[in-house]
């Protein structure tokens, strides 16, 4: 969705060529606040046409993906069948939108010592180093880092047999 660097009047031209000359629907994914921009999206006549359906079938994570992560698990020393799993996501791009280090590691630390639970940090490689500088501020044996190991659609597959997931 837009924000201050990007007005939504490049979203719509981009919906409108994407809609008119590729023939796609546009799914509008966003938050409480991204309501009006929602509304400008269907005010200049472009409305979702994916059924509630064609979104689960799209988001459906395969076989594959869910072997793909646990063999990836499986490597990393974590049997995602045995232990409840808690993912962290510490990064955001918008330096506006990022909670603060310090409150991660506190909730972390909490996670770790109270609930006995082990920690996974997700991401793409773009947030490794800092995944990775996190980890090293919580016990070695409690936290593990897989950023950029994972594509989005694994990623989405580790969420899914996660029973909790901390983000900013």
């Amino acid at each position: 969705f837009p924000s201050h660097d990007r007005p939504i009047d490049s979203f719509i031209t981009v919906a409108r060529t994407i809609i008119k000359g590729y023939d796609q629907s546009i799914i509008l994914i966003g938050g409480p606040g991204d309501r009006d921009a929602s509304e400008a999206f269907v005010a200049c006549g472009i409305t979702p046409r994916a059924t509630r359906s064609d979104c689960q079938a799209l988001l459906a994570i395969t076989d594959e993906e869910n072997r793909e992560v646990d063999q990836t698990l499986n490597h990393l020393g974590i049997k995602s069948t045995n232990t409840p799993l808690i993912a962290f996501y510490i990064h955001a791009k918008d330096e506006r939108k990022r909670w603060p280090i310090d409150s991660f590691i506190t909730v972390a630390r909490t996670i770790i010592k109270e609930y006995d639970q082990s920690i996974i940090l997700i991401g793409g490689p773009g947030d490794r180093d800092a995944s990775e500088a996190f980890a090293k501020k919580l016990p070695p044996d409690r936290v593990t880092v897989v950023a950029g190991l994972l594509s989005v659609r694994e990623t989405f597959a580790l969420l899914s047999k996660c029973n909790l997931y901390v983000v900013s």
